[in-house]
């Protein structure tokens, strides 16, 4: 299930309290302080009333943390939403990924203005890429520069 990041839980996560006891191991990847950042961020300045940036992604059965998945910011001039998402290693391919992309994208389609979403994903990773030709992104090519490469979901 998608739980929004609440100011207080992305609080506890930044102070180590005792949410983080709840995530799978994993899941706290190196880049989840700056996802709470984000989500303070968005929530002290409102831009999170129509949609939470930030959320996690939790297992009904037990209430562990498995990941996270949020948006890299607001939508652009066109309505183009980059969205991101980390699972932790003993969750993947059990479809939880899947579900929770599906879900958020679900979301993020029902917002006024949202036209487009990207996502970014390493050339290698074909576990995300696999996911997001699942959920019908388009793959748009590699990133110049990068090991990464692009995907497009229209939706409109």
């Amino acid at each position: 299930m998608l739980q929004p990041v609440t100011r207080r839980i992305a609080q506890d996560v930044l102070d180590g309290g005792p949410i983080t006891r709840t995530f799978e191991k994993g899941s706290r990847h190196d880049r989840i302080a700056q996802a709470m950042g984000i989500a303070i961020r968005d929530i002290d300045s409102g831009a999170a009333a129509v949609l939470p940036a930030v959320w996690l992604i939790v297992r009904r059965a037990d209430g562990r943390i498995l990941g996270d998945l949020g948006t890299h910011g607001p939508p652009d001039s066109q309505g183009c939403v980059e969205i991101g998402y980390s699972l932790a290693p003993s969750a993947r391919g059990q479809g939880s990924g899947t579900a929770a992309v599906a879900a958020f994208v679900g979301r993020l389609a029902a917002v006024p203005g949202n036209r487009r979403l990207t996502a970014v994903t390493g050339v290698q990773n074909t576990a995300s890429r696999r996911l997001l030709e699942h959920q019908g992104f388009q793959f748009t090519g590699p990133i110049p520069g990068t090991d990464d490469v692009l995907y497009i979901l229209s939706l409109s």
